[in-house]
């Protein structure tokens, strides 16, 4: 062994390097402190937890519509998350959502994964203005962060207003998107679309029991009261109806 390595072992000359570093401070070597700063402990923005929950994800609980987008849902969209931080923190909040079923302690992760995906997403909104627009990419990454957010809202007992604006949402940005010609990743995303790709599979859908479908009508029926504007007339009126269409095509209801 070397005569320098045995007296770095022994730790011989460190008080020299004390007296150097005392100098270079003395003659104000900057450049040197800062090479000596000890780096600042950085909290890390992702865990292995949320590794798990990305990975759950990607292999068990990606959003099923739009209808026939399983690979844009495994593969593009986990690559938009990478530089789009709402759309991360949706796809870790859904994940860790539909983890609960089997351990409910984890209620926790998906809310505060699901308030970072919508603080994230309105401060990108607001942003878009100073930038002049917005790309494909940060277009189909915002289509993409409204569908988790809203098959979160699903599992959520008080999710349904959640869930309509969320849905509004994807209409909105596939409505600008499709007027500023942007090509969305997502397929068959207009309704007319997904009928298409699902009516041979689902016409010949065996008929729901009738006293189903005679108590949904009923049901259905008895809000005409509490409908007085013509929006809520309309909404009333197709609702009824669906649930009417059941007595003959269960697809068609």
């Amino acid at each position: 062994m070397s005569p320098l390595r045995n007296s770095a072992l022994r730790g011989e000359g460190i008080p020299k390097v004390a007296e150097g570093a005392l100098t270079a401070r003395e003659g104000g070597s900057r450049d040197f402190l800062t090479y000596c700063n000890k780096p600042q402990n950085q909290v890390p923005l992702f865990s292995l937890q949320d590794m798990r929950f990305f990975q759950h994800f990607m292999l068990q609980c990606y959003p099923h519509h739009p209808i026939g987008n399983e690979n844009i849902w495994t593969h593009e969209v986990p690559c938009l998350s990478q530089t789009n931080e709402f759309l991360m923190h949706a796809i870790l909040g859904m994940a860790a959502c539909d983890l609960m079923n089997a351990d409910p302690s984890l209620l926790a992760f998906a809310m505060a994964h699901r308030v970072k995906a919508i603080k994230a997403i309105k401060k990108s909104l607001a942003e878009l203005p100073k930038q002049r627009g917005t790309t494909s990419e940060h277009a189909n990454a915002l289509v993409a962060t409204c569908f988790a957010l809203t098959f979160q809202s699903v599992s959520l007992e008080d999710g349904m207003p959640e869930y309509m604006t969320f849905i509004r949402g994807i209409l909105i940005i596939g409505t600008q998107m499709y007027i500023k010609g942007m090509k969305p990743i997502f397929v068959n995303l207009m309704g007319q679309d997904s009928s298409a790709v699902l009516e041979p599979k689902m016409v010949d859908l065996p008929l729901i029991r009738k006293e189903w479908a005679d108590g949904a009508v009923e049901a259905i029926g008895g809000l005409r009261g509490l409908c007085r504007d013509g929006v809520k007339i309309e909404y009333f009126d197709l609702l009824l109806d669906m649930a009417t269409k059941l007595h003959t095509s269960s697809w068609k209801g």
